[in-house]
C-alpha cells in the first residue's frame, strides 16, 4: 500500500522512502489483526494500535495528533519513535499474552533430536547447544531461522509426526504494562 501512494511523490523523495522501506524489510514481522474494509487505512492502523500497540505508525497526515503516529513527510533516522534499540526479553509476561513450552524426546529411529529451537507465530530460532544457563564461560550461538527451515520445523514441533511429546505447559501473562512500556 505505501509502495502504491508514491505515484504523487517526487523522485527523490520516492528513493528516500523506498529506500527506508527496503531497509525494513527483514525487521518487519506480520501479526494478526481485526481490519474493518469499511475504513480507512489510518482509522484501522489507529483502533488496531489501542487493541494491541505498534512501536509506531507511519502516514501521510496525522489528523487525530496522536503521539504514535509519525508523519512520512517530516520522518527521518533520528526520530525517536523511528529508532528501536533492541531490549532484552522481558522478565514477565504481558497480559494477553500465553507462552506454550513443550519437551519432545527423540524416537528410535527417527529425526535427531539436538538443536534447540524457540519457534513462534512469526518465526524462529535456534540455539546449537541448549537453553540452559551453563557453566561460567560456556556460550552459544543463536541463529535466525530461514523461511523454509522455520516451516520444516514448525510442523515438526507442532505434532506428534516427529517426536514424542514428554509435556507442556501454557503461561499466561499477568502483568499489565505502563505506558512507557508499551512505547519501547
Amino acid at each position: 500500500m505505501v509502495y502504491e501512494s508514491l505515484t504523487s511523490c517526487g523522485e527523490i523523495e520516492r528513493k528516500r522512502i523506498e529506500d527506508c522501506l527496503e531497509s525494513l524489510d527483514d525487521r518487519m514481522l506480520s501479526r494478526r489483526h481485526e481490519w474493518d474494509p469499511q475504513l480507512d487505512w489510518l482509522t484501522n492502523a489507529e483502533g488496531e494500535h489501542e487493541r494491541k500497540p505498534f512501536h509506531a505508525i507511519v502516514a501521510r497526515a496525522n489528523p487525530n495528533h496522536r503521539d504514535f503516529v509519525l508523519e512520512g513527510d517530516g520522518l527521518d533516522e533520528t526520530h525517536p519513535l523511528w529508532r528501536v534499540s533492541k531490549l532484552p526479553i522481558p522478565p514477565i509476561i504481558p497480559k494477553g499474552m500465553k507462552v506454550r513450552l513443550v519437551r519432545w524426546c527423540q524416537r528410535d529411529g527417527g529425526e535427531k533430536l539436538h538443536n534447540r529451537f524457540i519457534l513462534t507465530d512469526m518465526g524462529g530460532v535456534r540455539f546449537g547447544v541448549g537453553l540452559d544457563d551453563g557453566a561460567d564461560g560456556e556460550t552459544d550461538e543463536i541463529e535466525l531461522l530461514g523461511d523454509e527451515t522455520y516451516k520444516l520445523r514448525l510442523a515438526q514441533y507442532t505434532s506428534t509426526s516427529a517426536f514424542d511429546l514428554v509435556d507442556e505447559v501454557v503461561v499466561e501473562g499477568k502483568r499489565i504494562l505502563s505506558s512507557l512500556q508499551k512505547v519501547l
